[in-house]
């Protein structure tokens, strides 16, 4: 049936868009693990640091955005009305 309560299913579907969000930042941190790793790996040849600036940049950025993101969608979301998980 259709539920008569329109803010329980926008919590749902903010709940859907947080776990999108956060699988999404884990995969691009698990990328930026990766170039900070064939940086440390590569230590004696030159141009060691490029991996390991690029890995760190995106990593800095990725939990910034994923922390902006999820306070606003939590601050969306009805305090009364969030789904116990």
């Amino acid at each position: 049936m259709i539920s008569k309560n329109p803010s329980r299913s926008n919590n749902i579907w903010l709940w859907c868009l947080l776990t999108a969000s956060a699988l999404s930042a884990l995969y691009l941190a698990f990328i930026s693990v990766l170039c900070i790793r064939t940086g440390l790996l590569n230590l004696p040849q030159s141009g060691f640091w490029v991996p390991l600036l690029s890995g760190t940049m995106l990593l800095a950025a990725v939990l910034c955005l994923f922390l902006r993101a999820a306070k606003l969608i939590l601050r969306h979301m009805k305090p009364g009305r969030l789904i116990n998980l």
